[in-house]
C-alpha cells in the first residue's frame, strides 16, 4: 500500500452518509484507487427527517472536503441557541453552533460528489460474493441492522443496551429557530418533544415519554406496522397535546413509529480486510449523538489511516485505535441523558423551571456549570439568581454557601454549644466527667474571637419546626493525622472556614474511654463554636460519649442495601439523630429496589444519603448523578450529598441543579475560599475587621475516608 501509493479495490456495502463520504474522499485524495458502492434500496429511499451536525463536524468537513461541506452548509439551517420550555416559561442557553439538514436533500450531495469524484454507484443491489470477490476492502456501511455485523458477529461482538423510553419521529411544518426542548403533562403523564429546523419551512419533531405513560394514553394499540407505515392514531394524539409548541403548525410522518432506542457498541470494528462505520459500528441516543455525525466523522478518520499505513491491515487497525475513544466519549456522554429521559417525568414535576432546565443541560455529568456559562453566562447568571433568591443568599457565592434545612426528627434545640442536643450529644447532662480529663477538654475549648468564625447566635442556627439550619452546603472532611495531635486545629478550622457539617475519619478508632472522650469533646465543641456540626465515623456508642452530632456508617453497595443491617451498624444512635450513610451507586437497573431501602430507613430514622461512584470515570460518575436523581424522586425529603466531587464546579452543578443538597468530596475544590474547607491549609477564624467571603464549597479528601470513599 506504501502510503496510499498501491491501488485498491474498495468497496462499501452501505450507500448511507458513511459509505458515500468515504467513497468521495478517497476518489479525491487517492484517484488510483477504485471504489464500488453498493446500496441495496433506491437513491431517493430514506426514512427520517432532519439531520444535525455540530460546528465542529462541519468545520472538519471543510478540512477534508470543502466542496461537500460548501454543499451542506447552503442546504442546512442553522441555530445557537437550545430552548427549554417548561411550566410556561421559555428558557434560553445560546452558543452551541449546530446546524441540521433534510436527510435526503443530505443523501443527494453525498450521491453527486461520490459520482463526480469517480466511484461507482449501484443502487438497488445486494452484497454478493461475487461483487465483494478481489476487494482489498471491504466497508460494512450498512446501518444498525448491519448484514455486515450480523454474519460475523462472532468476530465483530455486538451488543445492545436497549433503553426504556418510547420516542417517535415526525417532522413539523413549524419551523423553530432554535434546538427545542417541550414539556407537557396530560391525565396520562408526562411528554418530552426534541425538536429542530432543517429547512426553512420544517423542522424534526420527537416525541418521548414513559413506557407507563405510552400505555397509559393507549398509544401501545398500533401492533406492527408494515415497513413504511406510521401510527396515525399517535400523529393526531401528539399534534393535540404539543398543539401550542407547533403554533397552528401540523406533524407529518414518515414511516413514523414507537421505538425504544438501543445502544450498540462492538467489541471490534475491524478485521482482516472488513471494516465497520458509522450505526453498523456504534450508536448513541439522539439526545447527545446524531448517528449520521458520528459515521461521517467515521469516513473521515478512516481515509486519514489509509493514506498513512504502508498496508491495509495496519490502516484499519489505527483507524479503531484513533475513532473508538472519540465515539466512546460520545457514548459516556449519550447514556446518562437517555437515562435522563427514561426518568424525566420526576424532574419534570419540578415547578421551578430554571432549575429544571439547568438541569436538563446538565444531566450528562461531563456537562457542569463553568461549562455551560462559557456558551450563556447570561443564563448560569439567571439560575444562580433564581436559586440566591429563593433562599435569600448573596449571589455570588449561592449554590454552597447557601444554607439547607436537614431534617431531625424529634430533636430539642439544643444549648449553649449549639449542638443539636444538650451538650451536643444524645448524653444526658452529667454522664460525663465534670473535672478530670474530661472537664478539662471543656475548659480547654478556645473562646471564638468576637465577631469571628459563627458569630454569637448564629451556629447551626439551633433546632425549630423538626430541623438544623446548616449554614452551607458543604460537608468537609480533612485528612487526619495518624497521632491525632492537629485534629482539633483541621477540624475546627474546616469549621471556622464556612463547613455546614464537619466529618471526621479517625485514623485510630475512638474508643468511647475517658481520654478518647475529652479529645473529640473538644473538637465537638470547637466545630460547634465555629457553627458547624460534627459526624463521626465511629461504632456508635462510641461516637454518642464523644458528643458527635451525626453518626457516619460505613459504606455500602446501593444492592446489599437494607433496613436490618443498618439497624445493626447503627446501634444505640438515637432515632432522631442524623445517620450519614454512604451508598455506593449501582447499575441503573438495580437502582429502584435500593432506592425503597433508602425512602423505608428515612420513615424511621433521620438520614442524610451520601451517593459514591462505584469508579472514577465518567461511567461511574453517571451512574452516581442517575441515583442522585433516582433518590430525589423515590425518597423525597431525604437530603443526599454528592461525594467526591471533582471541584467546585462539579459541587456547584449538582446543588443549582437539585441533584444533590450537600457535597462531599476530596479536596479539590478549587478557588481560595474553599482550600480551608478541604483541609489542604488550616483556616485562621476571621475577624470583623477581615470578614470571609460567604462560605460556598467544601470538600472531603476521599483517601481519608476509607470507610466512604469512592475505590477506597
Amino acid at each position: 500500500m506504501s502510503r496510499g501509493d498501491r491501488p485498491l479495490r474498495i468497496v462499501s456495502i452501505g450507500g448511507g452518509p458513511a459509505g458515500l463520504l468515504a467513497a468521495a474522499l478517497v476518489r479525491r485524495r487517492f484517484p488510483q484507487h477504485e471504489v464500488t458502492v453498493l446500496e441495496r434500496n433506491a437513491p431517493d429511499a430514506t426514512f427520517g427527517f432532519g439531520v444535525v451536525f455540530s460546528a465542529r463536524t462541519l468545520a472538519g468537513l471543510r478540512d477534508v472536503d470543502p466542496a461537500v461541506h460548501a454543499a451542506i452548509d447552503a442546504a442546512s439551517s442553522s441555530w445557537r441557541d437550545i430552548e427549554v420550555r417548561h411550566r410556561g416559561e421559555t428558557l434560553r442557553c445560546g452558543g452551541h453552533g449546530m446546524s441540521a439538514i433534510a436527510r435526503t436533500r443530505l443523501l443527494a450531495i453525498l450521491q453527486q460528489h461520490a459520482a463526480d469524484a469517480g466511484a461507482e454507484l449501484r443502487f438497488e443491489t445486494e452484497a454478493t460474493p461475487e461483487l465483494l470477490a478481489g476487494a482489498d476492502v471491504v466497508l460494512g456501511a450498512d446501518g444498525v441492522n448491519s448484514g455486515v455485523r450480523t454474519a460475523r458477529a462472532e468476530v465483530f461482538e455486538p451488543r445492545v443496551e436497549q433503553g426504556r423510553a418510547k420516542y417517535i419521529w415526525f417532522a413539523a411544518t413549524t419551523p423553530f429557530d432554535a434546538l427545542t426542548f417541550a414539556f407537557a403533562e396530560d391525565e396520562h403523564g408526562w411528554w418530552g418533544v426534541h425538536a429542530y429546523p432543517f429547512d426553512g419551512e420544517r423542522s424534526t419533531f420527537i416525541v418521548e415519554t414513559d413506557e407507563g405513560t405510552w400505555r397509559r394514553a393507549g398509544l401501545d394499540q398500533a401492533g406492527e406496522l408494515p415497513l413504511g407505515a406510521s401510527d396515525l392514531r399517535s400523529l393526531a394524539y401528539c399534534e393535540r397535546l404539543f398543539a401550542d409548541v407547533l403554533g397552528g403548525g401540523r406533524l407529518l410522518e414518515n414511516n413514523s413509529r414507537w421505538l425504544t432506542f438501543g445502544t450498540l457498541r462492538t467489541g471490534r470494528w475491524h478485521e482482516g480486510n472488513t471494516v465497520l462505520l458509522g450505526d453498523a459500528a456504534h450508536t448513541a441516543h439522539f439526545s447527545v449523538g446524531s448517528g449520521t455525525k458520528m459515521a461521517m466523522e467515521d469516513a473521515i478518520a478512516l481515509v486519514d489511516v489509509l493514506g498513512e499505513a504502508d498496508d491495509v491491515p495496519t490502516a484499519l487497525a489505527a483507524y479503531e485505535r484513533v475513532r473508538r475513544p472519540q465515539v466512546e466519549h460520545i457514548q459516556r456522554a449519550a447514556d446518562p441523558s437517555m437515562r435522563w429521559w427514561e426518568r424525566f417525568r420526576h424532574v419534570a414535576a419540578d415547578e421551578v423551571p430554571e432549575r429544571f432546565a439547568f438541569h436538563f443541560l446538565t444531566r450528562s455529568p461531563i456537562v457542569t456549570r463553568d461549562r455551560v456559562r462559557a456558551r450563556d453566562a447570561r443564563f448560569v447568571r439567571r439560575v444562580e439568581r433564581e436559586f440566591a433568591g429563593r433562599l435569600d443568599v448573596a449571589e455570588p457565592d449561592a449554590p454552597l454557601a447557601a444554607p439547607f434545612e436537614l431534617p431531625v426528627s424529634g430533636a430539642a434545640a439544643g444549648g449553649a454549644t449549639g449542638g443539636l442536643l444538650e451538650g451536643g450529644s444524645g448524653v444526658a447532662a452529667g454522664s460525663l466527667p465534670a473535672s478530670g480529663a474530661a472537664g478539662a477538654a471543656r475548659a480547654a475549648v478556645p473562646p471564638t474571637p468576637a465577631g469571628g468564625g459563627a458569630a454569637a447566635g448564629s451556629h447551626a442556627a439551633g433546632v425549630a419546626g423538626g430541623h438544623v439550619t446548616l449554614r452551607s452546603r458543604v460537608i468537609a472532611a480533612p485528612r487526619l493525622s495518624p497521632c491525632g495531635g492537629q485534629d482539633l486545629a483541621l477540624l475546627a478550622g474546616a469549621a471556622a472556614a464556612g463547613a455546614g457539617v464537619v466529618l471526621a475519619v479517625p485514623v485510630a478508632e475512638p474508643d468511647g474511654g475517658a481520654e478518647s472522650a475529652a479529645h473529640w469533646h473538644t473538637i465537638a465543641a470547637a466545630v460547634r463554636r465555629q457553627g458547624a456540626l460534627l459526624a463521626l465515623a465511629a461504632p456508635p456508642d462510641a461516637a454518642l460519649v464523644c458528643e458527635a452530632d451525626v453518626l457516619a456508617l460505613p459504606r455500602v453497595a446501593l444492592g446489599e442495601l437494607s433496613a436490618a443491617r443498618v439497624a445493626v451498624e447503627a446501634g444505640e444512635w438515637p432515632a432522631q439523630r442524623p445517620l450519614l450513610l454512604p451508598v455506593v451507586a449501582g447499575p441503573a437497573d438495580e437502582q429502584v429496589a435500593g432506592v425503597g431501602e433508602v425512602a423505608a430507613l428515612a420513615a424511621e430514622r433521620s438520614l442524610i444519603t451520601a451517593v459514591l461512584a462505584p469508579r472514577a470515570d465518567d461511567d461511574g460518575r453517571a451512574l452516581q448523578a442517575l441515583l442522585c436523581d433516582a433518590l430525589r424522586a423515590g425518597a423525597p425529603g431525604v437530603p443526599i450529598a454528592l461525594v467526591d466531587p471533582l471541584g467546585t464546579d462539579e459541587a456547584a452543578t449538582a446543588v443549582l441543579a437539585g441533584r444533590a443538597d450537600l457535597c462531599l468530596g476530596r479536596p479539590r475544590f478549587d478557588t481560595p475560599r474553599w482550600e480551608p474547607v478541604a483541609g489542604r491549609r488550616i483556616a485562621e477564624p476571621p475577624t470583623r475587621a477581615a470578614a470571609a467571603p460567604p462560605p460556598a464549597a467544601a470538600a472531603l479528601p476521599t483517601a481519608s475516608l476509607p470507610t466512604i470513599a469512592a475505590g477506597s
